[in-house]
């Protein structure tokens, strides 16, 4: 587990974590893709399910959990006040904090943001490389959400490559190797060189976490040179 959400996160109760584990699941149409937790009581007890649903009135804030077991065909639902509530367990934190970056990240890109994000990009690479080196987008074809991907992948690259041309060495080899940056969205192919040209590929769904993704470009950047 990487601990750099935890450098920054602020302080939060059981409350607004019961809040926040609701609302990542708003888009969801069934129970399926949401996360399980394991919620301690202050009975001495737990539970282990799904926040469906989260509701607040001046008086009380309580949740609707879904309780059923994989090997279940039926639904329990239990309605739980989150004051009964002293602890909470992510089953599987790396998805918390891949859906949390999805739901942040998930806005309208437009065309000219990216180009102009695409630029600063640009020259943040040549402060590094002290060569100019183009990153090939096919603008016209992408779709809205398309756009936000890339857009989360390229904001990155800089950084990867300041933790990898770290010398004259690296930076000579990339140099010679390199001539320019394509952008591809695609499930099937890999990132690689060819023809002179870093090829990423981007894959359509967001599967990692942005600090996942930077560390598979670093080592396959490491790897290629």
């Amino acid at each position: 587990m990487n601990f750099e959400y935890f450098k920054t996160v602020e302080p939060i109760s059981v409350v607004e974590m019961c809040k926040q584990l609701s609302h990542l699941g708003e888009k969801e149409e069934d129970s399926q893709q949401l996360l399980r937790v394991e919620l301690f009581l202050s009975s001495g007890f737990s539970l282990n399910g799904k926040i469906i649903k989260y509701q607040e009135s001046p008086s009380v804030q309580h949740i609707w959990l879904e309780t059923r077991n994989q090997s279940e065909t039926k639904s329990s639902i239990a309605l739980i006040n989150c004051n009964q509530i002293f602890g909470i367990n992510i089953i599987d934190f790396d998805a918390f904090l891949r859906l949390k970056e999805e739901r942040k990240s998930f806005r309208n890109i437009g065309l000219l943001e990216l180009k102009r994000v695409n630029k600063k990009v640009e020259e943040e690479i040549y402060d590094v490389l002290k060569k100019n080196i183009p990153i090939m987008i096919e603008w016209e074809t992408l779709e809205e959400k398309q756009r936000m991907i890339i857009h989360r992948i390229v904001a990155q690259i800089p950084s990867v490559f300041k933790s990898v041309l770290v010398d004259e060495m690296s930076i000579s080899s990339f140099n010679d190797t390199i001539r320019s940056i394509k952008i591809v969205i695609s499930d099937a192919e890999a990132t690689r060189i060819e023809a002179n040209a870093f090829v990423i590929c981007v894959k359509t769904t967001i599967k990692n976490t942005i600090i996942n993704d930077c560390k598979a470009l670093k080592e396959k950047l490491e790897s290629l040179l």
